[in-house]
């Protein structure tokens, strides 16, 4: 397992405590200002602070798409979307997000999940992408979006995963007086501190086991999760407490072993003898090389030993080192006081000649996706058939189609497919208005530009294109 590539991973940390109709959440500013300084320590994963955007009582849903957009463009590995805050439900079920303005019972002065889930689905390039949601009915967020025939928060990626402070009809804990919430308390704790009869990396399913059994100990509600694709070659955080974690992190090897300090006596010794080591780069003045040393800069990733053997054995020539590496070793003799040396030696390597750049192929963009029914401003009536279908775009592994509805102001996400060939069938909802589109996507993670928008309505509205 790998944890995320702080360079080219971000993440959206989004907290509501204040809000115009509704009780207060002291807890949440904690939890967004605690999980980014774990996010950006180098133990955890070191992202940078222009890579960790928390966004602190937001008032204007527009504003959080935005601002989840731009992160989740910069995001090439691995992109979180966190939110802590009040959850309600509309009378569908569907989720919506509490801002500053939101009040009670009124889910339309909220932001509505959808959008947060079709800005990550849209504009996301990462291989990895993660949802965490800390509200009353969060679990909704999972109801009906991961399951059979549905995208998902996102497609063309590696993995996706939500993870929810409750199920869908049930509501969050923000205990009066705790510092954090009652879910996010519980995940800052197991960033922070670890578990020390956990691996060196905690698995997303490590997390949620850990999350799952310390809520259910306290009688608090049960997270919810779901996983989209492969995600097992993906660490959540590393574990602190792991007796072999090392101080720098366990997923960030170094490249050069660390070059042990010399006694003074053989420093003395070898000094005197001036000891050089000719290389193809040039001439550097070296101070004896003992068992476990390391030449810096030599591209080599192992000690090079002492001892009476005047070459080194031909299966110990690193792969990335063409030319052979001749070593005269000299004959032991006596160091000063009672440690043993060798003679002066020298060492030569002779390296390979430098190989031309070679061009990197150019790869051609995915065309746009052209549309060939149902045409547009098509009248539907229930129980009617929607057959959608497009033109092949030449390289696409697969497309994605996207259907919204309005009430007349707002369009809302309906349903993402992701189909394998050029058509798609499904049951006409009824809706007054609706529209689609198409997006060619490619096994690489290109996608294309997607198509117009194609409108159609019911008998009794009227058209919405024109």
């Amino acid at each position: 397992m790998r944890l995320p590539i702080a360079t080219s991973s971000s993440a959206v940390l989004i907290g509501c405590s204040r809000f115009d109709g509704m009780e207060p959440l002291p807890a949440v500013i904690h939890n967004v200002s605690d999980l980014r300084g774990l996010l950006m320590d180098e133990q955890v994963w070191g992202l940078p602070p222009d890579r960790c955007v928390v966004m602190a009582e937001p008032t204007n849903p527009g504003d959080i798409i935005d601002t989840i957009n731009r992160a989740a463009a910069r995001a090439t590995d691995t992109f979180l979307v966190y939110y802590a805050g009040h959850g309600l439900l509309d009378d569908h079920g569907r989720l919506h997000l509490g801002i500053g303005s939101t009040r009670d019972h009124q889910p339309h002065t909220a932001l509505s999940y959808e959008y947060v889930r079709a800005a990550v689905r849209q504009y996301s390039k990462a291989r990895l992408n993660i949802v965490v949601l800390d509200c009353c009915y969060s679990g909704s967020a999972i109801k009906g979006l991961m399951g059979a025939g549905r995208a998902g928060v996102v497609s063309a990626v590696d993995g996706a995963y939500v993870l929810t402070s409750s199920a869908a009809n049930e509501a969050s804990m923000a205990p009066p007086g705790d510092h954090y919430t009652a879910f996010s308390g519980e995940l800052i704790r197991l960033l922070r501190h670890g578990e020390p009869d956990g691996g060196p990396m905690f698995s997303f399913d490590d997390v949620f086991q850990y999350l799952s059994r310390e809520l259910a100990a306290k009688s608090l509600p049960q997270p919810q999760q779901a996983v989209r694709n492969d995600i097992a070659g993906y660490a959540f955080a590393p574990n602190r407490a792991h007796a072999g974690s090392s101080p720098a992190g366990p997923s960030r090897p170094r490249r050069f072993r660390q070059r042990r300090r010399l006694s003074p006596a053989v420093r003395r010794a070898v000094l005197a003898a001036g000891v050089t080591l000719t290389l193809a780069l040039g001439t550097v003045t070296a101070f004896g090389l003992m068992n476990d040393q390391v030449i810096p800069n030599a591209g080599l990733d192992r000690p090079v030993s002492s001892g009476a053997a005047s070459t080194p054995p031909a299966s110990t020539t690193p792969p990335s080192v063409s030319a052979p590496l001749v070593v005269d070793r000299g004959t032991p003799t006596e160091g000063v006081g009672a440690t043993q040396t060798t003679t002066p030696h020298t060492e030569r390597r002779t390296l390979p000649p430098e190989e031309p750049p070679q061009s990197i192929p150019s790869v051609a963009p995915l065309g746009r996706p052209a549309l060939v029914s149902p045409p547009n401003d098509i009248v539907y009536m229930a129980p009617d058939t929607v057959n959608y279908s497009w033109r092949a775009v030449n390289g696409a592994s697969g497309y994605t189609l996207e259907t919204e509805a309005t009430d007349g102001e707002n369009w809302q996400p309906v349903d993402t497919h992701q189909v394998s060939g050029t058509s798609f069938s499904e049951a006409w909802a009824g809706w007054q208005k609706f529209r689609w589109r198409v997006t060619a996507t490619a096994t690489d993670g290109r996608r294309s530009e997607p198509s117009e928008w194609r409108y159609a309505y019911n008998n009794s509205a009227q058209p919405v294109s024109a």
